[in-house]
């Protein structure tokens, strides 16, 4: 973690907190996520289900793992950086967006998942927190998804799946 600068905390969540961080060499800037868990050994880091399924996505509607970082007994991911979620851009805007503008994000949307499926994942969590967002244009879809090709857990798992509703989108205000 010496190569980078923490700028500040983006979101502090049960399972990790996401910094904005320059990388010191590059300039680059990006975001990294510190988990809470432990991790013991660079073996339980590389076999995460998360790891082995984000290091095999290359789609442009998919947030790109840069690098896996453990660091005394922590494990940290660096993604590309962006700048906020669609839940932040929804809540509190003032206009409905334009129809144009939804049927460009589903799109991106429906092309990650697709590609995912290809690659035989599926998103567990989708709803518009893990919808990330840069200059007003969704693009990519954040890694909260299940490599079904190595799920121990067998059929019957449940997959949260939630739906981006276009009326929550049109209306005035959105509020959960």
């Amino acid at each position: 973690m010496e190569r980078y600068k923490l700028i500040k905390e983006v979101e502090d969540g049960t399972f990790g907190c996401v910094w904005r961080a320059i990388n010191k060499r590059s300039s680059e800037v990006v975001a990294i996520k510190k988990l809470k868990k432990k991790f013991y050994s660079w073996e339980d880091c590389v076999n995460l289900r998360e790891v082995k399924s984000l290091q095999k996505m290359n789609n442009p509607n998919i947030v790109k793992l840069k690098e896996v970082i453990r660091e005394h007994d922590i494990l940290y991911f660096v993604f590309e950086d962006m700048d906020c979620n669609l839940y932040q851009l929804m809540k509190d805007r003032e206009k409905p967006f334009a129809e144009a503008q939804l049927r460009k994000w589903y799109s991106q949307v429906f092309q990650g998942l697709a590609y995912m499926h290809q690659q035989g994942c599926f998103h567990r969590d989708l709803k518009p927190e893990n919808l990330l967002v840069t200059k007003d244009i969704i693009n990519k879809l954040m890694f909260a998804f299940e490599d079904v090709t190595t799920n121990k857990q067998g059929p019957g798992v449940s997959c949260l799946l939630y739906e981006l509703n276009p009326r929550a989108c049109l209306s005035i205000k959105y509020r959960p």
